[in-house]
C-alpha cells in the first residue's frame, strides 16, 4: 500500500492559482468566491474557515454568509439569490450538509448553474455525466490532482471509493470512469457486505464515508494507493477539546 501527502500537490497547484489570480488582476478582475454556512456542523465550519483563509493568501475576495441552526428555507433561499446577484462574486459554495430540515435538493437548485463552484446543481452534475463540464467538483478535482502528481496508475484500474456522498463519493465516480480517464469504479459504503474482500482486490481506495478510523489501511491489497479526505472532529484531551482525523487508521 502507498500513501502520500497532500501539501506538495497543494503547493503546485498554488503556483497556478497565483499565476491565475495575478492576470486576472491586471485586467482589472479580482476573483471572489461566496460561502453559505447553515448551522453549527464543527467538520462544515472547518472547511468554511479554511477556504477563507486560502483566499486570504491567494488575494481572492470571498463573503461568508452564515445562518443558524434553525434557518428556514426562505432564509437560505435569500441568501442564495444574494450570492447568485452578487457581481462581485464569480462562484460560491453552499456548504454542506444542510441542517436535515431543509430541502437540500430544492436549495441547490437555486444557485446560479455558472457560478457553481462545487458543481452540486442537477444541470452541472448532468454537464459532468455527460463529459461536458466546464467546472468539476472541487474534492473529487482534489482527488485526481493528487493522483496525476504522483503519477498513480488509474487507466484500467479498479478503484474502490468508500462513500456515496454528492459531494465526494458519487461524482468521483463519474469523473474517474470518463472516457480518457478509464478507471473501473465501486462505490462502497457502510452497508456493503463484502468490503474486505473488495478491499483485497482494489488497485486503488479512496476513503470518503466521513466516518473516524473507519477503515484499517491494513486491509488494503498490498502495492495498492490509498486517498483518505475525511475531516472528523473528535474529541480530544488537548487544548481545544478536539482533534481533527482521517476515515483511515494505520
Amino acid at each position: 500500500m502507498v500513501t502520500w501527502l497532500g501539501q506538495p500537490v497543494a503547493d503546485s497547484v498554488y503556483e497556478r492559482i497565483v499565476d491565475s489570480v495575478g492576470k486576472l488582476k491586471q485586467r482589472g478582475v479580482i476573483p471572489g468566491l461566496g460561502l453559505l454556512l447553515v448551522g453549527n456542523n464543527p467538520a462544515s465550519e472547518v472547511y468554511v474557515r479554511m477556504k477563507g483563509k486560502a483566499c486570504e493568501k491567494f488575494g481572492i475576495a470571498s463573503k461568508t454568509i452564515k445562518l443558524p441552526e434553525n434557518a428556514t428555507e426562505q432564509d437560505v433561499t435569500s441568501a442564495i439569490h444574494q450570492l447568485n446577484r452578487d457581481p462581485e462574486i464569480h462562484g460560491f459554495i453552499v456548504q454542506l450538509p444542510l441542517p436535515k430540515h431543509l430541502p437540500e435538493r430544492k436549495l441547490l437548485d437555486c444557485i446560479d448553474p455558472n457560478k457553481d463552484a462545487d458543481c452540486l446543481t442537477a444541470v452541472n452534475i448532468g454537464r459532468l455525466v455527460l463529459g461536458e463540464s466546464h467546472m468539476l467538483p472541487c474534492t473529487p478535482a482534489g482527488i485526481l490532482s493528487l493522483l496525476e502528481f504522483y503519477g498513480a496508475p488509474i487507466s484500467g484500474k479498479h478503484i474502490v471509493i468508500i462513500g456515496r456522498s454528492q459531494i465526494v463519493g458519487r461524482p468521483l465516480s463519474i469523473l474517474l470512469s470518463l472516457k480518457g480517464i478509464d478507471a473501473t469504479v465501486t462505490i462502497a459504503h457502510s452497508k456493503t457486505p463484502n468490503l474486505r474482500q473488495l478491499l483485497s482486490i482494489a488497485d486503488g481506495v479512496v476513503a470518503a464515508i466521513g466516518v473516524p478510523e473507519f477503515l484499517p489501511t491494513s486491509h488494503c491489497k498490498p502495492g495498492s494507493w490509498v486517498v483518505d479526505v475525511g475531516v472528523n472532529r473528535v474529541p480530544d484531551s488537548n487544548s481545544k477539546g478536539y482533534k481533527l482525523t482521517g476515515d483511515t487508521k494505520n
